[in-house]
Parts: structure tokens; C-alpha cells; sequence
């Protein structure tokens, strides 16, 4: 069994220190929650992941004590310095933590980021009474599916202005 955890610890160490590639269009990242067993009982903490499509992989992650600024703009950094400067990308979509978009700030300044899509439904949903989740999710989602950022942003107002009243913190 030793001899087995020792490769898997090789093998763990290689990937999160091979060169990276430039060659992103789309850069994901969130902050997991995981839970681990330790011998005074189970501990959790955050797992950052940082998630690129060209390759369609998981471009690295490793355990934090936080999603704190410091704790993100470590993580990217070292991405950064093993070779994925974001030159090719398109988009780096992330979760609301405000830590992570202070250091993409300063990382990758010049790279489009957004809120990710799954992250806000999850937070209006929060807002809203259970019986309004179908409805008005499902019409929120018809925001980010048109085709183009005009159809977008008119399903946005009338979606705004058909629930706004009603539901005003969602």
C-alpha cells in the first residue's frame, strides 16, 4: 500500500507542476467544497479548480484553506508561470466570490470574465419562494440562450420587469 500512495504522490506532483499550454479559449474556475476524513474527525475546505476547454480537461486544483484573494491569486499565478499567460483566451467564467475576481484583476487583467450561469440561477433562485422556482428560472435561462446580445438583453428587461415587483431581491 505504501508503494502505491508513493507513485500516486508522484504522479499527483507531475501533474501539478507539468508546463502548461497557451492554447485556452475558455477558462473555468470555482471554488469545491470537499469534505476529508482526518483522525479528530472530518475536516472540510475548499478545493480551487481551475477547468479549460480546447482540451476539454481539468487544467489543475489544489486544496486551500480558503477562497480568499490570496489563496486565488496564488493558484492563477502559478498557472501563469507554468505557461498559461491567457493569450488565446476568450472567457474566463467564474463563481461570485469576490476574492477570485480580485485576482483575476490582477493575473489576468486583460482577459473577459464573467459570472457563471449555473452560479447566478443558484443565487436567484435563493430569492425566490419555492412555487416560483420552474417559472422564473425557466424564463431567466431564456436570457443566456438567444442567439445574440440584443435578443439577450431584451428577454433580460422583460424578464426584469415581469418579476422585479414581484420577487424584487431575486
Amino acid at each position: 500500500m505504501s508503494r502505491i500512495t508513493q507513485k500516486l504522490d508522484r504522479e499527483v506532483k507531475i501533474f501539478h507542476t507539468r508546463a502548461l499550454g497557451d492554447d485556452y479559449q475558455y477558462m473555468f474556475l470555482d471554488g469545491i467544497v470537499q469534505s476529508e476524513r482526518a483522525a479528530d474527525g472530518a475536516m472540510r475546505g475548499p478545493l480551487l479548480v481551475a477547468y479549460g476547454i480546447t482540451h476539454d480537461e481539468v487544467i489543475d486544483y489544489i486544496k486551500a484553506k480558503s477562497e480568499s484573494e490570496a489563496a486565488w491569486e496564488g493558484f492563477l499565478e502559478d498557472l501563469y508561470r507554468r505557461g498559461l499567460t491567457g493569450k488565446r483566451l476568450k472567457l474566463i467564467v467564474a463563481d461570485g466570490a469576490g476574492g477570485l475576481w480580485r485576482a483575476l484583476e490582477r493575473v489576468y487583467p486583460r482577459v473577459p470574465a464573467q459570472l457563471c450561469w449555473a452560479h447566478k440561477m443558484r443565487n436567484i433562485q435563493e430569492k425566490l419562494p419555492q412555487k416560483a422556482w420552474d417559472t422564473c428560472l425557466a424564463e431567466a435561462k431564456q436570457i443566456y440562450r438567444q442567439d445574440t446580445r440584443r435578443e439577450a438583453t431584451e428577454r433580460y428587461f422583460q424578464w426584469v420587469k415581469k418579476y422585479r415587483r414581484k420577487y424584487p431581491k431575486a
